[in-house]
């Protein structure tokens, strides 16, 4: 899936939306699942509405997304593993994301 910046900070403030639900200052693994179920869910209902009258979905470029998507999940994954943290906060994420590779987040 492709995704763009303004996708990925919708991730972000959905996930501190739900640290702020729990009464956290910090950002965890949980809040981050919970924000990317609540985008896909969105994505895929997106998907069922029509591209125009014929019926014709865009389903090639909504796997451009998908794939994107699930490429950034996984940076994401593989940094805090990395770095053997639980929780980061989200500016440390955006910051670790650019220097990954600045073409593709540049938040």
């Amino acid at each position: 899936m492709y995704i763009t910046p303004r996708t990925l900070l919708g991730i972000i403030r959905i996930s501190q939306a739900m640290a702020k639900l729990h009464f956290r200052d910090r950002v965890e693994q949980q809040d981050v699942d919970q924000a990317l179920r609540l985008m896909d869910y969105s994505i895929r209902s997106l998907r069922r509405i029509k591209d125009d009258d014929t019926g014709k979905r865009k389903g090639v470029q909504e796997d451009k997304h998908q794939e994107k998507m699930s490429q950034i999940i996984n940076d994401v994954r593989n940094m805090m593993i990395a770095s053997n943290q639980s929780q980061m906060n989200v500016q440390d994420i955006e910051k670790r994301l650019n220097k990954m590779n600045p073409a593709s987040y540049g938040f």
